[in-house]
């Protein structure tokens, strides 16, 4: 579920400065969990590192509601055009 969190986190990240024709896929995602998550809310933020024409990497972490980091990522994403049509 943390890991899940994170990749939305790092794709939301990406795909907010993209033009509505391009797309992000994750290729790949490095998760640390670094304590348990209590029951309560959870928050997600990310940055991008880099991002060129084809490719993002951007970090994120999850902290808990008394600000704590639970777990960090490391992500990359390729940047592609959408599909269209079926």
């Amino acid at each position: 579920m943390l890991a899940a969190m994170l990749d939305s986190a790092t794709g939301n990240a990406v795909m907010a400065k993209l033009a509505s024709y391009l797309t992000a896929v994750t290729t790949r995602l490095d998760t640390q969990f670094l304590k348990p998550a209590a029951l309560g809310a959870v928050i997600a933020s990310a940055r991008i590192t880099h991002q060129d024409e084809r490719t993002a990497q951007v970090s994120a972490e999850l902290t808990d509601s008394e600000g704590k980091i639970v777990a960090t990522a490391r992500a990359e994403l390729r940047v592609r055009p959408r599909k269209t049509g079926p």
